[in-house]
Order: structure tokens, then C-alpha cells, then sequence
């Protein structure tokens, strides 16, 4: 995680990943991975979300696929 911050402003950029496996004596391993960026602002001496953006870049499961912004 990256956080750039600017007064009362800041930007998170992040790498995410999901892990799971199909049995309790499976080895894990990555079923879907991507990005988020967030912009904060603080009020009132909390930080709140402004604007969240997550990005899945791979292994996104289908029933999804059709929510996905496409570029």
C-alpha cells in the first residue's frame, strides 16, 4: 500500500489479491487479483472514502464479468 497525503487529503493505491483453496487439505492458491485506489478526505478529525475505484485484473469469477467496466 501506497498512501500519498496531502493536508487534509490522501490517496491510497494498493495491489490486492484473494486466495482460497477447494478443501480443508488443499494447498491455497490465488483466485483473483487487482488494484484499488482510494481518495480520503478528513473531517472532522476522521478519514472518510471520497472516491474508491477497484480494479479485478485477473481471475475474476463469471458471474461478474458482466459488471466489469470494460476500456
Amino acid at each position: 500500500m501506497k498512501i500519498d497525503l496531502h493536508g487534509d487529503k490522501a490517496i491510497a493505491t494498493l495491489l490486492w489479491h484473494s486466495i482460497a483453496s477447494d478443501l480443508l487439505t488443499s494447498a491455497p492458491k490465488v483466485t483473483e487479483y487487482g488494484t484499488e485506489r482510494t481518495e480520503l478526505v478528513k473531517q472532522d478529525g476522521r478519514w472518510l472514502i471520497s472516491k474508491r475505484v477497484i480494479l479485478s485484473e485477473g481471475g475474476m469469477p463469471e458471474s461478474l464479468l458482466k459488471s466489469y467496466p470494460r476500456p
